[in-house]
């Protein structure tokens, strides 16, 4: 009976062509392990006469092949592009050597796979010898690295461009809708993104990544209820997902929910304690209800976990002025001004809590400052203007 279906035509055909060629492989090591000198330590101790290299040269087969895995959980945009080319420039170097390898006509080869013995059919062409050869020979194999990951780097419009097409050819296909919506919202686009991202969920309910990316994408639409349901159904997918947990907690505070916001960034700050951001939601929702001191923890320890991070730092300050923490205000916004000495919004805050304190020359100073650096900043326009009026006038 004929194969209909022609991916599981190729899968059968890939799976055969690869224990055949898998297993020539192991018995041409095997012999060259038996019959020849010039084997290297790590041939020699792989393909050892032992069940045990047997099992761990089929290991090797298949972590190579799960291999790909480690990119697509990448984070780094830089990280996947870089593991694209490896995984591509394996493939094209199992094919360069297997263009030599296999040259039957030369005994040495012959004889690994164990054929007759007998003369080489023709004489093997002359090969340029020196060091110069070999090194252009890698040196136009460095050219081709190079020029995939340009393309890696700078096709991104034209990857685009293939998955529309490979979208509009498999409307139906989970794989073809998730990656043309993936690659949408990569493009910012994620307003496109989230048709595609709906026919993929729908597909496949079971796919986490599907449910949460339509989730995020819609958690950018003013009616930000309608993401509500794909990331109750990533949470559902997988619980301890740090992403899914923080994503449902920020849309349920912002749809005025409070205890589910809450509950879901609790969850979020356990998943991943590092997290400031997931720190700084709990805080603002818990200082929302009128629970400061749980609040000022949090914001504590967002700042505890960002040191460095000025933006982060800067959000922290404003919070704490929220709740009335002066003093930890200002000494947010002077870090924040360490890293960045010309960020506006850091010279306003300090400004406030300064002109709190009644050290109103120091407050004007810096709303002066910040007024000079943003001239359309109208906060800082109106904190000047009130605290140059509450400053008692000069003799």
């Amino acid at each position: 009976m004929g194969v209909t279906n022609i991916i599981l035509g190729v899968a059968i055909f890939e799976v055969f062509h690869d224990i055949q060629y898998l297993s020539i492989v192991w018995i041409y090591n095997r012999k060259r392990v038996e019959k020849s000198r010039d084997v290297g330590s790590f041939t020699r101790f792989l393909f050892r006469n032992s069940g045990v290299m047997i099992g761990l040269y089929v290991g090797l087969v298949f972590a190579y092949g799960y291999v790909f895995l480690v990119g697509k959980g990448s984070d780094g945009k830089v990280a996947k592009h870089v593991f694209d080319v490896g995984i591509t420039v394996s493939t094209l170097l199992h094919f360069y050597f297997d263009g030599f390898i296999w040259k039957v006509r030369e005994s040495s080869t012959r004889e690994g796979l164990g054929l007759a013995e007998g003369k080489p059919n023709a004489a093997p062409a002359p090969r340029p010898a020196g060091r110069w050869a070999h090194g252009l020979k890698w040196a136009a194999l460095a050219g081709v690295v190079a020029f995939m990951l340009g393309l890696e780097f700078h096709g991104e419009a034209t990857r685009l461009a293939q998955h529309e097409n490979i979208a509009a050819l498999a409307p139906r296909s989970f794989e073809a809708q998730l990656d043309l919506g993936l690659s949408l919202l990569h493009a910012g686009r994620r307003a496109e993104a989230i048709e595609p991202l709906r026919r993929a969920a729908a597909i496949d309910l079971g796919s986490y990544d599907a449910s949460y990316q339509l989730g995020v994408a819609l958690a950018g639409e003013p009616d930000k209820g309608a993401a509500v349901a794909p990331l109750e159904r990533a949470v559902r997918l997988q619980p301890r997902s740090f992403d899914a947990q923080l994503a449902l907690g920020t849309v349920r505070s912002e749809l005025g929910d409070s205890a589910g916001a809450v509950s879901h960034l609790r969850q979020a700050v356990d998943l991943r304690p590092t997290s400031a951001q997931a720190h700084l939601r709990l805080g603002a929702e818990l200082g929302d209800q009128g629970q400061a001191q749980a609040a000022f923890e949090q914001f504590d320890r967002a700042a505890q976990q960002a040191p460095r991070d000025a933006s982060t730092l800067l959000d922290v300050a404003r919070a704490m002025i929220k709740l009335n923490r002066i003093d930890q205000a200002a000494s947010l916004f002077e870090r924040t001004l360490a890293l960045k000495p010309d960020q506006p919004h850091a010279h306003n805050g300090l400004g406030i809590c300064l002109a709190r304190r009644q050290q109103l020359d120091l407050a004007i100073a810096h709303f002066q400052r910040a007024v000079s650096l943003d001239p359309q900043f109208k906060d800082a326009q109106d904190n000047l203007a009130r605290a140059e009026a509450l400053r008692p006038a000069r003799p």
